[in-house]
């Protein structure tokens, strides 16, 4: 069955996660003062390790990360940009 899911990264840790195989980033938002992802997943599928972080505007990304998407916290001012490292 589809459906979605989501998760919390934290700024400036890489964060491991155990996804669906085949899951696939929808939208990266900013809730409750966390930093979050939803992904549309097959929960019939087996679980592969992924992992994610966060950066500043500004700050390096590892040559090897894939950008997810952009969001920004209004309340600090602060835009963070999510990689699938």
């Amino acid at each position: 069955m589809r459906t979605v899911w989501k998760y919390h990264v934290t700024p400036g840790v890489l964060v491991p996660l155990r996804l669906p195989l085949g899951a696939h980033t929808l939208i990266v938002g900013f809730q409750e003062g966390q930093i979050t992802f939803w992904a549309d997943v097959d929960t019939d599928a087996a679980l592969e390790s992924r992992s994610f972080q966060a950066f500043y505007t500004g700050e390096g990304v590892p040559d090897n990360a894939r950008w997810v998407g952009t969001t920004a916290d209004l309340v600090q001012g602060l835009v963070y940009h999510l990689f699938e490292v």
